[in-house]
Formats: structure tokens, C-alpha cells, sequence
């Protein structure tokens, strides 16, 4: 009796293991149907798109690498019209990371600053040149532009160099201010004297850092500029996560105060980060600011993937 008794329930054992691979053979048959029939659609989508074969490079953010045209580009320049249409001051931009916010930056300055205004063959095959009042303001707006993605350090002496670091090298890309003939002979003593200073850490002179060279590009320009701010957060996130908070955020309230707020001199500006920072109100005393969200609709289209023509521009040179 034992022995039959073992025996029924061996076979319902087997049974069992049969009905179970039975079952997964099926569901893995399901399975390869819907990825075959996924396959056939995304390439009867694929089949006549002239970009199929285009490489796309890794880790290119700078707008010079694409209007070489050696590397593939999504249109978003319609944001640069859409913006200068706006009405807001200052402009602050969320999305998460890799959703193209440093390249478009990096896009406005191309598109407005005078140094590259030799070149609007740049931006001849894209939307925002279509517009006759955005075409109207090519290289005719000076940009101050800085990231903070490199204000990192274990402790805030360590990231308040980085900082500085940024601040040093904006500074170095307007070396011609030096030497200008449109600044006294106080104002070009001034920019070398910040630029000095900035090297050797003088951190009492970051937060009229921007400000300063605002009223240095006025002078030169005779236009107020733009400031452009990539990677506002960074500094703020990571003086959070290693507990020197208290010390970050009053530098930072008083850069954004000094260069947003009480300073005549620029016209407006656009912020970039990966989340709105509200704690102790960084943006409270700022009431000419626009939030832009991943759930607002303007400029929802703007960043990241979302279907907008792309275009292999011509090399040059």
C-alpha cells in the first residue's frame, strides 16, 4: 500500500511538472509573438528613416560639437524662440538628469553671444532661425554662462573651491575684457583683480562674482547680458547629503541675490537643475522668477526625447 501510495504521488508529481512547463511553454510563446510583432512594427517605422544608420556620440554637451556636424543633433531651438517671447526675468528649468539641459544652454550662447555671430550657418537649418525676431537678435546678446555640476567636496571649504574654480573659468572666457577699449582703466583693473582673486580663493569675492561681470559686459557691450546657471542645485544637493547645509545655502542665497535680484546690469536669465531646492527659500526675495517643472507645458517639448525632428547638419571645415 505504501508503495502504490508513493507511486500516485510521484506521478502527480510529474503531472504537475507537465502541466507547469505546459504553461510556460505557452506564456513563452505569447511572449515571442508579442516581441515579433513588436519587432515587424518598430521596423516597418525604422525602414525609411534617413538617421537609422547616424551614430550618436556619448557625452557631448557643448553645441560646437554638433554644428561641426560630425555628431547626430535633435532640433530643440524652437525653446530660444519660445523664450525670448516670454515675459518672465528669470526663468528656472527642472529635469532630471541626461534630458539635454546643458546642451541646450549651451545652445542659447551659441545662438545670442556676439563671438558667434561669425557663424549662422550654425543654426541656418534649424527652427529657431524661421523666426524673423528670434534671426533679429542672432549674436547680438552677450551671455555670462557657468555650471555649478563641479561645486562637489566632503566638506564645504572643498566645495566652495570647485565653486570658485567655475567662477574662475567663467571669468577666463571673457579674457578680452583685459584689454578692452570700451572699459577705464578701473574697470580692466577690476576684472583682473576678480580673476586673481577667484584663483587664489578669495571666497568673500564669489558672490559678486556674476554680478561684478555683468556690469564689466554692460560696459563693454553697451547691452545688459544674459546669465545662463547649469547645475544650480549641485552645490546645494551635496551640502545636504554630507551635512554642511547651513554654510552652502547662505552662499548660495547671496550669489543668486546679488546676481538675480539687486543687479541692474543683465536682462535676463535662465537657472537649470534637477529639482526646485526650497528649503530656507534660496528664490524667496526673487519676484520675477518662472518655475518650469517636468509636468508644466511649456517647453515640455524642449528636453529630453520627444519626437521633434532631428537633423544631420554639414560639416564645416
Amino acid at each position: 500500500m505504501k508503495a502504490k501510495a508513493y507511486r500516485e504521488k510521484a506521478d502527480r508529481r510529474i503531472s504537475l511538472v507537465r502541466i507547469i512547463r505546459f504553461e510556460e511553454r505557452k506564456q513563452g510563446s505569447k511572449e515571442k509573438k508579442h516581441l515579433l510583432a513588436y519587432r515587424n512594427g518598430r521596423q516597418e517605422i525604422l525602414k525609411d528613416n534617413p538617421y537609422l544608420a547616424e551614430k550618436v556620440g556619448c557625452g557631448y554637451q557643448d553645441f560646437q560639437d554638433f554644428a561641426c556636424g560630425r555628431q547626430f543633433y535633435v532640433d530643440k531651438t524652437h525653446f530660444i524662440t519660445e523664450w525670448l517671447q516670454s515675459e518672465a526675468k528669470v526663468t528656472l528649468i527642472t529635469r532630471p538628469r541626461r534630458f539635454g539641459k546643458t546642451t541646450l544652454l549651451s545652445t542659447v550662447e551659441n545662438f545670442l553671444d556676439p563671438k558667434f555671430s561669425d557663424h549662422p550657418e550654425h543654426f541656418e537649418k534649424f527652427k529657431v532661425w524661421r523666426d524673423d525676431k528670434s534671426r533679429e537678435w542672432f549674436g547680438k546678446i552677450p551671455v555670462i554662462s557657468v555650471s555649478f555640476g563641479s561645486c562637489k567636496g566632503n566638506d564645504y571649504r572643498q566645495a566652495l573651491r570647485g565653486m570658485m574654480d567655475s567662477l574662475f573659468m567663467l571669468y577666463e572666457a571673457h579674457d578680452y575684457l583685459r584689454c578692452s577699449e570700451y572699459l577705464g582703466e578701473d574697470d580692466r583693473n577690476e576684472y583682473s583683480f576678480f580673476c586673481k582673486a577667484l584663483w587664489n580663493g578669495a571666497e568673500e569675492k564669489v558672490e559678486k562674482a556674476i554680478s561684478r561681470l555683468c556690469y564689466l559686459l554692460y560696459r563693454h557691450y553697451n547691452c545688459k547680458p544674459i546669465i545662463l546657471i547649469d547645475e544650480y542645485d549641485t552645490p546645494l544637493l551635496e551640502a545636504y547629503t554630507d551635512g554642511y547645509w547651513n554654510e552652502m545655502i547662505g552662499t548660495c542665497r547671496q550669489l543668486f541675490h546679488r546676481a538675480l535680484k539687486e543687479n541692474p546690469y543683465y536682462s535676463r536669465a535662465i537657472i537649470t537643475g534637477v529639482t526646485r531646492v526650497t528649503k530656507n527659500s534660496l528664490f524667496s526675495d526673487l519676484n520675477n522668477i518662472e518655475v518650469d517643472t517636468v509636468t508644466c507645458e511649456p517647453y515640455s517639448d524642449c528636453f529630453g526625447f520627444t519626437g521633434v525632428r532631428c537633423i544631420k547638419v554639414p560639416e564645416y571645415g
